[in-house]
């Protein structure tokens, strides 16, 4: 999300203020820091609204998704 928003010049006051009344200052801001611990679907998809409404480029859930496989050990659990 930070390439985007940089790449584009947005910050994350600009988007706060773009989503005024939809999401609070303090979820936006969670979400632009990184310090978002879960991710709410419907939450990103107000994210992701208002970063198009700010730019040219038109954004979709796959830009701002990566998957990445963690084995099952790593996360205390065991495979069967």
């Amino acid at each position: 999300m930070r390439q985007i928003m940089r790449a584009h010049r947005l910050s994350a006051y600009r988007l706060e203020r773009a989503l005024e009344g939809v999401l609070s200052p303090s979820t936006v801001y969670r979400f632009v820091s990184k310090k978002q611990k879960r991710v709410d679907l419907e939450t990103l998809a107000w994210i992701i609204y208002g970063i198009n409404s700010l730019c040219e480029t038109k954004y979709k859930l796959s830009d701002f998704l990566r998957y990445e496989e963690t084995p099952l050990e790593s996360r205390g659990v065991k495979e069967e």
